[in-house]
């Protein structure tokens, strides 16, 4: 996993990748935290998450139509922010015994997100994920 340097399109992907590799491979919820910076708002959401496929003994399947792509919005030096847009083909959530207990349709999913560390030496963690809502557009 890449967690350090300057190439924050490249330590995103990495971050972004560990973490579906978790929630597809290995639901440890003590993982969570090589991802996401400890205590913000989405390392809740994770532990919890990963937590739960745990301990019912499921994973996130997640199947895109193309790579994701990240894209900088702005850099300061010990915060990053991106906008990623995934591609969905599917997304599911397998249960142990193979049954397919929810499932997402394809579509583009867009977010904010942003990298943070607490200096220079440190490793990049995720510190922030918003999904973009998409437009609405209503002909009359």
């Amino acid at each position: 996993m890449i967690d350090r340097g300057t190439d924050f399109v490249a330590i995103t992907r990495s971050l972004v990748l560990y973490m579906r590799w978790l929630e597809w491979h290995h639901p440890d919820p003590s993982l969570v935290e090589r991802v996401y910076q400890l205590g913000s708002p989405p390392e809740r959401v994770a532990s919890k998450h990963v937590t739960e496929l745990r301990r019912i003994g499921a994973h996130i399947i997640e199947a895109d139509t193309a790579p994701f792509e990240l894209a900088v919005i702005s850099v300061t030096p010990n915060v990053v922010s991106l906008r990623l847009t995934e591609h969905l083909s599917h997304r599911e959530i397998i249960a142990a015994s193979g049954r397919v207990l929810a499932r997402d349709r394809a579509r583009v999913e867009q977010y904010t997100v942003s990298i943070a560390r607490a200096n220079a030496a440190a490793p990049w963690r995720v510190s922030l994920v918003e999904r973009k809502q998409p437009r609405i557009e209503v002909q009359l």
